[in-house]
């Protein structure tokens, strides 16, 4: 993956991820934990074929939710027991030409050396042979989000012995998935803010977050603020280029831009 800290390097997935814990969320208009859920580690829980359910996972920009969807299907694929084939696709990319079926279809025959033929694909899909992640609805275009959420639902009902977890934005219209679970992520907390910022110096065999962490300003800062791996990698990228850290958000943000 590429990072905003590292924009022109490409660096291991491995090297990078700092687990994500998400929370169930009761009504997805009642905000960020208001009601109190227990952490789960959805991961592990897949990995272990402990999900029953399809998920739609709703957060804000920068929380990571691209990069927890495309750690899932590695350690999907790491896993040489695991039952279910994993399909990814970043919806912002889906022709709105086709129908769904039509262009997983495409995106699989494009990658293969041999074509499949529809009619065995929806026989394996009947046979719950399948685990898809489908990233990014909030970045379809308006015009498509309305086709494609529909088609989402339908695949959801009609194939419903596969698994579907659906990434978003919280916006106005989010597709409905037969048998579905909304969560959302947990905020970091300040051991996972030092893990990442520890993470960026190892990919990169730089010291910047090592000094960050030891520089005064560090443990009384507004941690309020840097829960997001976006702005943890906001606050290693400003660091690096003036070594120091303003406490004032205001002089902070000044910096960053």
């Amino acid at each position: 993956i590429t990072t905003i800290v590292f924009p022109h390097k490409e660096l291991l997935l491995d090297t990078l991820y700092e687990p994500l814990y998400l929370k169930k969320i009761n009504n997805i208009f009642d905000g960020r934990n208001i009601k109190k859920e227990s952490e789960i580690d959805l991961i592990k829980l897949i990995l272990n074929d402990d999900i029953k359910k399809n998920l739609t996972i709703i957060d804000n920009a920068g929380m990571g939710k691209s990069t927890f969807s495309k750690y899932l299907v590695l350690k999907i694929l790491e896993k040489q027991d695991f039952k279910k084939i994993p399909i990814f696709l970043e919806l912002r990319k889906v022709n709105k030409d086709l129908s769904l079926i039509d262009y997983i279809m495409e995106q699989i025959n494009y990658s293969s050396s041999y074509n499949i033929n529809i009619n065995v694909f929806k026989k394996l899909l009947e046979k719950k042979q399948f685990i898809f992640i489908f990233d990014g609805f909030d970045e379809v275009t308006k015009e498509n989000s309305e086709k494609l959420g529909k088609d989402i639902s339908d695949f959801s009902l009609k194939y419903n012995e596969n698994t579907i977890i659906l990434t978003t934005r919280n916006q106005e219209f989010i597709p409905n998935l037969n048998n579905g679970e909304f969560y959302n992520f947990s905020l970091l907390n300040n051991k996972q803010i030092e893990s990442m910022i520890l993470k960026f110096d190892n990919s990169s065999d730089i010291d910047v977050g090592k000094k960050l962490i030891k520089h005064e300003n560090f443990k009384t800062l507004d941690f309020d603020l840097f829960r997001t791996p976006l702005m943890v990698g906001l606050l290693y990228k400003a660091f690096g280029y003036n070594n120091t850290i303003d406490k004032n958000i205001t002089v902070f943000y000044d910096e960053l831009f």
